[in-house]
Formats: structure tokens, C-alpha cells, sequence
């Protein structure tokens, strides 16, 4: 029977005893060095994942600790992420790697109550990956080293997030023309202008976007892309819309926060945008860590 528990200090000293390095967890080019034991660097493991406010668990197979879990990252009532390890080889191909992740978002999910789990695998390693997609993780983006996934709390699934799709380019022109032209804009938008302005910018090779999909139909958007400058990468925001016949309903809200996090993933510096100055938009951005820039200049 596979069960998780809290990993205590004394649990960590009496599983790295007997734990070997993974090759599989190992960069392309990286070279895999045996683990040797030492009670000071696992005091130093200990001390860095209580530094770091992460939650340790223990995958117990009958009484005898099998692996670890850590939980990290973790946004309250928002994101976290997990990463599993076993203690060695001879625990592989039993399906507790499968049983523990499955209780693991369990956890998250019922205990912390965080609505999206994300996790990531080194990219040659398709045991990892098939054990996450088996879970139920998905596939949402990969580099040249890594695989990256998450799962979203099915009680928060009545709504999908997904990345923006240029198939969809007339709905996103349809949302816009709509939502821009109320207030508090009042702008004359042609539905047909609108596909052509989110267009260009999609086409940008640094643009990143995410549509908002209820009972399948894309009710709103966010929109932007980033450039690189000495002190490092920069995104903009350039449209963010929801269609009048679902606003107030914090979709908004949940397309913005789920940009920001994935920007904080990619690593970006900073986020920007330019809105009214005044009215209830600074305010809806200032709960997000905006601050007002007052020395723009438009010509």
C-alpha cells in the first residue's frame, strides 16, 4: 500500500542512507556521478527546503520510506508545483511513482486547496512523462532541456484556460470590437480591424497569449509579447478583453493572474501595459503589483 506522511528530519537521514542517483533525472550532456552519503549535506537539503517554504512528503510503502515528494513554488490558493524522486532503481516499474503523484494532487488539490499543479520532467525521460500524462497532467510547453506540464483542480474546471490559437482569430475580433467599444473605452472598433490588430501582434515572434473558453466558446482573451533589453526580458500586455456578455465574472482577473505566473515561470523581468488613467482599471491592476508610471510619452 502507497501512502504519503510528512518527511521529518530524521526521515530524510534514514532515506538518503540508502539513496542512488537517478540517471534519468540527468541533463543530456550532464555526467552522472554516484551519490555519496553525508550528514551535512542532508542538513543542508533539510534546511533548504524549510528556507524555501516547501512542503516535503514521504511515499511509504508499507512502513519503509520509498521516495520523496516536495511541493513548491506554492502561490497560495493558486499554483504550486511538485517533483517526485524515488530512492532508487529497484522501485521503478511497481507504479508508485503513479499511486504517489495521484495522492500527491489529492493533496494539493483537497488539503491546500491550489488550483493548478504544474510539474516538469528532463525531456528524454518518457517514463516521467508517461507517468504525469497518466495522472491526468498535460503537455503545455517544452525547451530544449525540459517538458512541462500541470493539471487543473476539476472543481475549477467548468472553464478552460488555454494558449491563445489563431484559429480562433475571429472570436478574439469579435470580443475585442465588442468589449472596446463600451465603456469605458467608446472605441468605433471594426470587428474586421480588430482580427488584423490582435493578428499582427500574434504574429510577433515573442507574443504570448491565453484565450478563456466557457462550455467551449472563447469569451475573452489576454494578448502580448516581450523584447529583450540589457537588464533582461520584457513583457506587454497589449489587449486584455472579455466579451460584455461575461464581464464581472473575474475572468479577467484569472486570464491576468495566469499570465503573470507564466511569465514568472519564462523568467521575464517585468510586466507592463498602458490603460486609463483613472476609473476602476488602475485599481483592478494595482491588486496585481502594477504601479502607476506617470513619465510616458505619446506623440
Amino acid at each position: 500500500m502507497i501512502y504519503l506522511i510528512p518527511m521529518t528530519d530524521d526521515m530524510y537521514k534514514s532515506y538518503f542512507k540508502e539513496y542512488e542517483n537517478d540517471a534519468d533525472l540527468l541533463l543530456k550532456n550532464q555526467e552522472f556521478v554516484s551519490y555519496v552519503y553525508s550528514e551535512e549535506k542532508v542538513n543542508k537539503y533539510i534546511n533548504r527546503q524549510k528556507d524555501m517554504g516547501r512542503i516535503p512528503l514521504a511515499i511509504m510503502s508499507d512502513n519503509e520510506i520509498v521516495g520523496e515528494i516536495i511541493i513548491k513554488n506554492i502561490e497560495k490558493h493558486k499554483s504550486a508545483t511538485m517533483s517526485i524522486t524515488l530512492k532508487n532503481a529497484k522501485y521503478k516499474d511497481k507504479g508508485i511513482g503513479t499511486e504517489a503523484e495521484k495522492l500527491a494532487v489529492k493533496y494539493v488539490f483537497d488539503e491546500l486547496n491550489i488550483k493548478t499543479l504544474y510539474a516538469d520532467t528532463v525531456k528524454e525521460n518518457a517514463r516521467s512523462q508517461h507517468v504525469l500524462e497518466k495522472v491526468g497532467f498535460t503537455l503545455v510547453r517544452e525547451d530544449e532541456d525540459f517538458k512541462y506540464y500541470k493539471i487543473v483542480n476539476p472543481e475549477e474546471s467548468m472553464f478552460e484556460i488555454k494558449e491563445i490559437n489563431k484559429a480562433h482569430i475571429s472570436e478574439y475580433g469579435l470580443i475585442y470590437a465588442k468589449a472596446f467599444s463600451g465603456e469605458p473605452w467608446n472605441d468605433n472598433w471594426d470587428t474586421k480591424d480588430a482580427e488584423i490588430h490582435i493578428s499582427e501582434i500574434m504574429d510577433s515572434k515573442h507574443s504570448y497569449g491565453l484565450e478563456y473558453l466557457e462550455d467551449g466558446r472563447v469569451v475573452g482573451f489576454i494578448l502580448g509579447s516581450s523584447m529583450l533589453f540589457h537588464w533582461g526580458r520584457m513583457f506587454e500586455i497589449n489587449d486584455l478583453a472579455v466579451h460584455p456578455d461575461f464581464q464581472g465574472k473575474g475572468i479577467a482577473a484569472k486570464l491576468l493572474e495566469n499570465c503573470i505566473e507564466e511569465m514568472k515561470n519564462r523568467g521575464i523581468k517585468g510586466i507592463n501595459l498602458i490603460t486609463q488613467g483613472d476609473g476602476f482599471l488602475p485599481e483592478f491592476y494595482k491588486k496585481y503589483g502594477f504601479k502607476k508610471e506617470n513619465e510616458v510619452i505619446l506623440m
